[in-house]
């Protein structure tokens, strides 16, 4: 198949669809399908190169930060989408497009089956389906968006949910009358090193954004005492809106001997490997979330688990993990106590539902039906003929 792949942002841009949807890129090329992407440029990246089999060409568009890009951002995407497929014949020929993203992305796929008749998949991701992301200007996007949000849904030949999190949300506000779950992929060989000890490391990876729920962290750190966290480090890694803020916190909480904020980290790297494979502990306080990739690789990596309790991350992990009600930092603290106390002996964890092996064949079975039907979307294709086809 010759796959046309669309993400606003692709690594080392964004964070975990980002990741996911390079892995999967990687995974379908390798299974030998030529795969394209089409993402953002930034400042620094080539525009165009060929990274593990799969073309990548990044188009001239405006964005500031590589965490994150504001719905403006994204609209200049969109924009300049279309002008390179004008400019790309190659391109227009291919046999399906997989958008990530609802929005604004799968508008993007939608132009391309209306002007070119490609017919494309949506892998919705979390903030693009309303109820995901409780911020205000994004509560008020999806209500302005509605029918426009509908009309990308159904035209698409399939919504792919990477949870039954956000699969139920899509229920309570319109649910595409063609999707499936397939969850997030990750390769588990490049986690398991076979150590037998880990570092006195508890490790935060996200965007800082409210959200994200990062200053709870801080408070329950200081309610275990600088004393008694004596030996261990606390490592955050990412980029965002609220990190001088949390920098400042740190500090008044007398937390700055210990935390170090290592900023941006491009994912995949050695450092973001090494962070992973030393540290004992991984810390998520966010109050939601999809299929969080940064959670797998932790998990994969033997790291102790400790989340909040939402959704997100009960219906991932299961009770392998331990958790905490997402803004309660004395419970928080409390497990950290004893996490602290106990042996550094990697945790071992039943991840196969979310190896690439089992997930890129599901992938690549839907795009081989979505390639097939040229965009002419029967009745017989309805959700639950779909969820056979993915199995």
């Amino acid at each position: 198949m010759k796959i046309l792949s669309l993400n606003y942002e692709y690594p080392p841009l964004g964070g975990g669809a980002g990741a996911l949807s390079e892995d999967l890129n990687r995974q379908l090329a390798a299974a030998g399908h030529r795969v394209c992407v089409v993402t953002m440029y930034y400042p620094g990246l080539p525009k165009h190169e060929v990274k593990d089999s799969v073309e990548i060409f990044r188009i001239p568009c405006i964005r500031r930060n590589k965490s994150s890009c504001s719905m403006g951002e994204a609209l200049t995407y969109l924009f300049a989408l279309r002008r390179f497929m004008e400019t790309r014949a190659e391109l227009r020929n291919f046999d399906v497009c997989h958008a990530h993203f609802v929005v604004p992305t799968g508008l993007g796929a939608l132009g391309i089956r209306r002007r070119w008749g490609i017919p494309y998949i949506i892998t919705a991701h979390g903030s693009d389906v309303e109820g995901h992301n409780d911020q205000p200007m994004i509560r008020l996007m999806h209500r302005m968006i509605r029918g426009l949000w509908r009309k990308i849904a159904d035209r698409a030949f399939c919504v792919v949910s990477p949870s039954t999190v956000l699969e139920i949300l899509m229920s309570k506000h319109y649910l595409p009358k063609r999707h499936c779950i397939i969850p997030n992929g990750i390769d588990l060989s490049c986690y398991s090193d076979g150590q037998t000890e880990k570092e006195p490391v508890i490790l935060l990876i996200g965007r800082m954004q409210e959200s994200k729920n990062f200053q709870t962290v801080l408070k329950a750190l200081s309610l275990v005492g600088t004393d008694s966290l004596n030996g261990w480090r606390v490592e955050i890694v990412g980029e965002g809106p609220v990190k001088d803020q949390l920098e400042t916190l740190a500090e008044r909480l007398g937390l700055s001997g210990t935390v170090t904020f290592r900023g941006w980290v491009d994912h995949g790297s050695g450092l973001h490997s090494e962070l992973l494979r030393e540290s004992a502990v991984f810390v998520s306080a966010s109050r939601f979330e999809n299929c969080p990739i940064a959670v797998l690789e932790a998990a994969a990596s033997g790291c102790s688990l400790i989340l909040s309790d939402i959704p997100g991350h009960t219906s991932l992990i299961g009770d392998q993990a331990r958790y905490f009600p997402a803004d309660d930092a004395r419970a928080l603290a409390e497990i950290l106590s004893a996490e602290l106390e106990k042996k550094r002996i990697p945790k071992r964890y039943d991840l196969r539902r979310f190896s690439w092996e089992t997930v890129e064949p599901r992938y690549e079975k839907l795009l081989r039906v979505c390639a097939a039907s040229s965009g002419r979307y029967g009745s017989k294709a309805d959700g639950r003929n779909l969820r056979n086809v993915v199995k």
